[in-house]
């Protein structure tokens, strides 16, 4: 008997319950595998996935927790996959070792890419769907569902597990000492990349009686770019010449958010901590920008400094910083600026000597 081939598109295709049928999945393709090997006697369940996430591993943790079931997973844990992965790809890997335990074994294999979920030799999934709450439900995904029962999809089972056993040997065995080691790793760079991202944000300026529209943005804004833009409109942010939305709208409030001064959470900027006064600014400002006290120290210095200059004393790598410092300077009234006919701007220090 020839394998059956069902194209899925939504609509009902009806039974699934005999044995050696082939179904496309797209519509919750792992709810729709697990359902199917839960009402079956599993020795080793046997996942390939690139990526791995917490929704991911409780499809595992929701199987496995009432069976005794062996599990093997095949990762990638690669440096190129450590470095550019702003969530924790460690700690559902750690949660779910400390779940299992001697049940569990995890491997990587740097140039992991496909995707695959085997129960025995009984049943298949293999397509596009890693282990995450997007593979698994809000993703437009492909997959193909193998149900084991005659040659053709027991034999194409076969080969599946043989080309996962060909990998599985030559992986790198990872017990959970070793992976959270390797989320301390992952922790020190993403610490890094932090830092680099910070210096590379344009500042918004906020401060004193401002927090009053601030907000008042609280209680209008829908949207990040409205936000932005009805902060511009109050004088909180400035447009630049071209009177239009300020550019790098998101980064400015990211750069918010991460002073703690407001909250970015469904399309609106709440407001979180109150800023009354200059000198609770400044302090914010000397902590968050590593040249701030210079930038100060060098407008008093001198009667009056152009951007050339100070780029010139403190170092052109820091540019952007500086610009950034001598607009909030601006906005708390310690500096103004003016010009000397058509020469470049000049800045003198308005604040207290102290």
């Amino acid at each position: 008997m020839p394998c059956h081939v069902t194209w899925f598109d939504g609509r009902d295709v009806g039974s699934f319950q005999k044995e050696g049928k082939v179904k496309l999945l797209t519509d919750k393709p792992l709810d729709e595998y697990f359902k199917k090997i839960k009402r079956r006697e599993i020795e080793v369940l046997t996942i390939a996935s690139p990526f791995i996430t917490g929704p991911g591993v409780r499809y595992i943790s929701n199987y496995a927790k009432s069976k005794l079931v062996r599990v093997r997973v095949l990762t990638n844990l690669s440096k190129f996959n450590l470095l550019r992965s702003l969530d924790n790809p460690i700690r559902p890997l750690v949660e779910l070792s400390e779940s299992l335990g001697e049940n569990l074994e995890i491997k990587s294999s740097p140039k992991l890419h496909a995707k695959l979920f085997l129960a025995d030799a009984s049943v298949a999934l293999h397509g596009s769907s890693n282990l995450t709450l997007g593979g698994g439900e809000s993703n437009h995904e492909l997959n193909m569902l193998v149900l084991g029962g005659t040659v053709r999809a027991d034999k194409h089972i076969v080969e599946l597990t043989g080309w996962f056993d060909s990998l599985w040997k030559e992986a790198a065995q990872l017990d959970e000492k070793e992976l959270i080691e390797l989320e301390g790793c992952w922790q020190s760079n993403l610490e890094k990349l932090l830092a680099n991202f910070k210096g590379a944000l344009p500042e918004c300026r906020l401060a004193g009686q401002q927090w009053d529209k601030v907000k008042e943005l609280s209680r209008k804004s829908h949207s990040k770019d409205k936000a932005l833009e009805i902060l511009m409109e109050q004088g909180a942010v400035r447009a630049g010449e071209k009177k239009s939305k300020p550019a790098n709208a998101t980064s400015k409030l990211l750069f918010l958010e991460e002073q703690g001064i407001v909250k970015v959470e469904k399309g609106r900027v709440l407001p979180i901590r109150k800023i009354s006064k200059v000198g609770q600014m400044t302090e914010i400002l000397a902590e968050a920008l590593p040249c701030y006290r210079d930038v100060v120290a060098t407008i008093k210095k001198k009667e009056e400094v152009t951007y050339d200059e100070l780029f010139r004393v403190l170092g052109a790598s820091k540019e952007e910083q500086i610009k950034a410092i001598v607009l909030w300077l601006e906005d708390l009234g310690l500096v103004s600026r003016a010009k000397h006919g058509r020469g470049p701007d000049f800045f003198v220090w308005q604040g207290a000597d102290s």
